[in-house]
């Protein structure tokens, strides 16, 4: 994140712990073969810490 130190201190994160923020504009092209790939995930209590 662009303010990661200044969201860090706000949020009282620890520094073993990354923060990342992804944005995603537009209409995804349902044709292009990159758009097919998919993963497994792991569930978002697994991996998020709401506050």
């Amino acid at each position: 994140a662009g303010h990661a130190p200044l969201v860090r201190d706000a949020l009282e994160v620890p520094e073993d712990r990354q923060i990342l923020c992804g944005i995603s504009f537009g209409y995804s092209d349902t044709a292009h073969p990159a758009n097919s790939f998919r993963t497994t995930r792991a569930a978002v209590d697994e991996v998020m810490d709401w506050r």
